[in-house]
């Protein structure tokens, strides 16, 4: 099976799960640089939690379990995928075509590696890293383990992973294919998806989605912020939570507030 048809297959098992309902129109990853730096920065204001529960309230499964910073004031990265295959039989030296999809990123690009959670062999490293940021990628997220943690903590490159391993990559493994529907946990990332992770946890926002998942998030923060002025003026929690029907908000797909 070909990479492009193993990508496509496992987005068409998750595709009820990637907001088929979403009403947003898709970002672009080629759009203009002030509409992807407006949408960046409008995400910043959140974490991932506020994320998930958004892709909750969408039925979408966007979050990925187990991957997280690799040093503790690793900074929250939030960019557009772009996407990596690694596998035992693939097609291109791991350096050179990590290179090569750095050198085609764009200033907002966050790489998504998937090797399938392997935690015996590294998948990036710091050299990879300093051109990546010369070229304005925000950050890298790995299905996989890694290595030259110090080096991408002096140069303030974050990167999530599974973990560290010092074992090279060179005649391990090799890149299967790029720019595809990769799957990292139990979810499909796709080309052009924000990627968000902290040291909550990543999540991942199918690219149709994203106007929805920022409404909704920021509306579902707003609803925390009124339970919380409620809590502390004296009201009991759970009146504070049942008046502004918070879990309801989630269960029912229907994020609305009060006033509206």
């Amino acid at each position: 099976m070909s990479s492009q048809e193993s990508g496509s297959r496992a987005s068409s098992v998750l595709h009820d799960r990637r907001g088929s309902d979403c009403r947003s129109v898709e970002v672009q990853m080629s759009g203009g640089q002030d509409s992807r730096e407006k949408t960046l920065s409008a995400f910043q204001g959140f974490t991932t939690c506020n994320v998930s529960d958004a892709l909750d309230a969408l039925g979408i499964e966007g979050t990925i379990a187990g991957i997280g910073p690799l040093w503790p004031a690793c900074p929250k990265i939030v960019g557009f995928a772009v996407t990596l295959k690694m596998s035992i039989a693939g097609r291109e030296e791991v350096v050179i075509g990590s290179l090569e999809a750095v050198d085609a990123a764009m200033p907002g690009d966050l790489v998504v590696i998937d090797n399938r959670g392997r935690l015996d062999v590294n998948t990036w490293g710091g050299l990879v890293s300093l051109t990546a940021k010369k070229r304005g990628v925000v950050g890298t997220v790995i299905d996989g383990a890694t290595r030259d943690v110090d080096e991408f903590q002096e140069l303030g490159f974050p990167v999530y992973a599974r973990g560290t391993v010092p074992t090279s990559v060179r005649g391990r493994i090799a890149i299967e294919d790029q720019g595809i529907p990769i799957q990292c946990g139990r979810v499909v990332v796709e080309p052009g998806d924000l990627v968000m992770a902290d040291r909550n946890g990543v999540a991942i926002i199918p690219r149709r989605c994203i106007e929805d998942v920022l409404n909704i998030a920021g509306r579902m923060v707003e609803i925390e912020a009124r339970i919380t002025r409620d809590i502390e003026t004296g009201v009991h929690p759970i009146e504070a939570h049942r008046r502004h029907r918070y879990t309801d908000a989630v269960r029912l797909h229907n994020v609305k507030l009060d006033d509206e």
